[in-house]
C-alpha cells in the first residue's frame, strides 16, 4: 500500500494513533458507499472465520474424525487458498468476471455450500462442501476489499483497507 498508494498520506501532519476500530468501523458503516458492502463482508467473514476456528471440534464430535485427520484436511485448505489466490484469482476469476458478476458468483455459491456443510449426514459430503467453498470465501475477500477501495477516496486507502483486515 505505502508502494501503490503514496498519496494517501500526505495530507496528514499529526494525528494521534488510536487501537479502537469501533470509531472508524462507525464512521463507515454510516456511508451510503460502504455500510451494504462492509456489513455483507462482516457476515459473510464472520460466517466463513466461525465454521474454520471450530472445525476440528465439529470434525471429531460430529463425525468422529481423529484430531490428527483434521490437520490433513487443513493442509488441503491452505493448499486450494493458494492455488486460487495465486492462480485462480489473477488469472480466472478477476480477468473474466466485473466485481458485480463475482458478487452474485459468490453468493449464489457459498448459501448452499454452507448449507451442505450443515446438514450433510456423513464426512465425505461435509468434506466437498468445505473444500468447495475455501474459493469462494477467498475470492470473497478478495472482491470486496477490492470494490470498497474503488469506492474511497484516495486520502481514505489506508484507513479502509485497515478497517477491512482488521
Amino acid at each position: 500500500i505505502i508502494w501503490k498508494y503514496k498519496e494517501t498520506n500526505q495530507h496528514i501532519t499529526h494525528r494521534k494513533i488510536t487501537y479502537n476500530p469501533i470509531p472508524v468501523f462507525i464512521k463507515y458503516l454510516r456511508q451510503k458507499k460502504y455500510n451494504g458492502v462492509m456489513g455483507s463482508s462482516f457476515f459473510l467473514n464472520a460466517a466463513a472465520f466461525s465454521y474454520q476456528s471450530i472445525m476440528a471440534i465439529l470434525l471429531v464430535n460430529r463425525f468422529g474424525t481423529p484430531g490428527y485427520e483434521v490437520w490433513y484436511y487443513l493442509a488441503g485448505i491452505g493448499l486450494i487458498s493458494a492455488i486460487n489466490q495465486g492462480f485462480l484469482v489473477p488469472k480466472f476469476w478477476t480477468k473474466y468476471f466485473s466485481n458485480k458478476q463475482l458478487f452474485y458468483i459468490i453468493h449464489i455459491a457459498i448459501i448452499p455450500l454452507f448449507l451442505g456443510m450443515a446438514l450433510a449426514p456423513n464426512l465425505w459430503i461435509f468434506l466437498a462442501a468445505w473444500f468447495a467453498v475455501v474459493p469462494f470465501a477467498n475470492l470473497a475477500m478478495t472482491v470486496y476489499n477490492s470494490e470498497i477501495i474503488q469506492h474511497s477516496h484516495k486520502t481514505e486507502v489506508w484507513e479502509v483497507s485497515g478497517l477491512m483486515w482488521s
